[in-house]
């Protein structure tokens, strides 16, 4: 009888230990989200960006974006910003080279690169519809063109439909000389 309960036991362990490290992982991305709403910006951007993590996973109850079976989309994700010269956005300003080797390196429980990677895809996504310059005319407050798109909004919708590829194609403003020809 206990041979036959050593098995369902080390299955409810392993049950138990990874519903924990799960429990974890929300924790430290919820921690993180919040500390965002510091003003601790490196570059002075055109719009105002300190709510997005929160608004990102707030919605999925932070529940890691990129980790464990959502590793391909962090893939996806890292290979926009890579590519992110083919739209006039230095990729290092998305953190692309370090994203891809801490892809690489991430194990089930690095809430610090899930919230990396998504904080560098919601400015990369902001960045091709705004621009990445203040203009003269909207210096108060956050840029009015942002109001008709939502870089959290987008990014969500482009991870629940499975459609990272294009995130960056629709992020472009629909004007004749952003289309490629």
């Amino acid at each position: 009888m206990t041979q036959k309960l050593k098995p369902l036991l080390l299955a409810f362990a392993l049950l138990l230990a990874s519903a924990h490290g799960s429990a974890a992982v929300t924790d430290d991305i919820r921690a993180l989200a919040a500390s965002a709403k510091q003003p601790q910006q490196r570059y002075k951007r055109p719009y105002d960006e300190q709510d997005w993590l929160e608004r990102f996973y707030a919605a999925r109850a932070y529940a890691p974006a990129w980790l464990g079976p959502n590793a391909g989309r962090a893939a996806a994700a890292v290979a926009l910003l890579e590519e992110a010269a083919t739209q006039g956005l230095p990729p290092a300003d998305y953190q692309a080279e370090a994203l891809d080797k801490q892809l690489r390196a991430a194990t089930p429980a690095d809430a610090a690169f899930d919230v990396a990677l998504t904080r560098a895809m919601l400015h990369y996504l902001a960045d091709l519809r705004v621009g990445r310059v203040r203009s003269e005319y909207h210096s108060a407050g956050p840029d009015p063109r942002l109001k008709s798109f939502d870089p959290v909004e987008q990014l969500r919708i482009a991870d629940d439909e499975n459609r990272l590829a294009g995130a960056d194609t629709r992020a472009q403003p629909r004007i004749p000389f952003n289309k490629r020809t």
